[in-house]
């Protein structure tokens, strides 16, 4: 005695979730490595039973598994998009995320879950550009389209969620959530844009009026007892010979229908059913909105 013991992690385990790990500084053998190693001198004047603390080898994961998922912005509950539980996946197709950085570029499509994963390619240590775009001409991306996250030498900032990133085997970028829990995580939003509003126009003797002019206002969620126009999307039409009229390519989203009755040589205009807002929700949904104007 005294006699030193050096210890380190066995570095012939595997990978975890296809990450691989080493340990910092890296242990080298012989005496330059000695002080890489935790070291415990035994001098004979400990106790011969229980345990001893000999310190901290600190072990980073080198590469990263990324999760990025994307989502369908259904419910309109906040005015920015903002994961919720009226909100699903929908299987939509066609959406597809590029994450790059630490000189690799990985790109893919969403799955129909909306789940978009790879697994054991990013260093951990790097900052990371993530970025989506529709290659569906039916879907528009609404949240932000391109994140940065991580910074040099690991860490989570950015678009990273709570908890997330840093040197964990795998990150979660979760902006649009409260939480990184896997069913609740979402990196982008999307909406169909292929809805439409449409509606005929009567008189009080029931016959149809053509030449009217009607206009739609897009508006701001989540209220949808009146509109609180937020100019995204205002349009301008005329009636048809049979009094009927459609918007389409719309957004899915909170419409107010506003017929102009002076334009027809009328006072006044009243919905036919419900009130003047019209939701549209899902791929390809149109909705009706029928006026009578007197």
């Amino acid at each position: 005695l005294p006699v030193t013991y050096y210890f380190k992690a066995d570095d012939s385990q595997g990978p975890a979730a296809s990450n691989d790990w080493t340990q910092r500084p890296e242990p080298q053998s012989g005496a330059s490595g000695a002080g890489r190693y935790i070291r415990y001198v035994h001098d004979g004047t400990g106790p011969q039973t229980g345990s001893v603390n000999i310190g901290i080898q600190r072990l980073e994961y080198i590469t990263q598994s990324i999760f990025a998922p994307v989502y369908h912005e259904a419910d309109n509950a906040t005015a920015s998009p903002q994961w919720s539980g009226g909100d699903n996946f929908d299987g939509a197709t066609g959406i597809r995320v590029t994450v790059s950085g630490g000189g690799i570029s990985r790109n893919r499509l969403a799955a129909a879950n909306g789940d978009v994963v790879w697994n054991g390619v990013f260093n951990s240590q790097s900052v990371l550009t993530v970025s989506a775009a529709s290659e569906n001409p039916n879907i528009t991306i609404v949240s932000p389209t391109s994140y940065t996250v991580g910074q040099p030498g690991g860490g989570s900032v950015g678009a990273f969620g709570p908890g997330a990133g840093g040197f964990r085997h795998s990150a979660r970028l979760c902006p649009l959530s409260a939480d990184t829990a896997i069913a609740n995580c979402s990196a982008f939003a999307y909406k169909y844009n292929n809805t439409s509003i449409g509606g005929n126009i009567q008189d009080g003797g029931s016959a149809n009026v053509s030449g009217l002019t009607v206009e739609i206002y897009s508006c701001a969620p989540p209220n949808t007892a009146s509109c609180n126009r937020d100019g995204r999307d205002n349009r301008t039409t005329t009636t048809n010979g049979s009094g009927n009229f459609n918007f389409s390519g719309l957004l899915e989203g909170i419409y107010e229908v506003v017929p102009v009755p002076a334009s027809g040589g009328f006072s006044s205009a009243s919905p036919g059913s419900g009130s003047a807002i019209v939701i549209t929700s899902g791929n390809g949904n149109s909705q009706t909105s029928d006026w009578t104007v007197s």
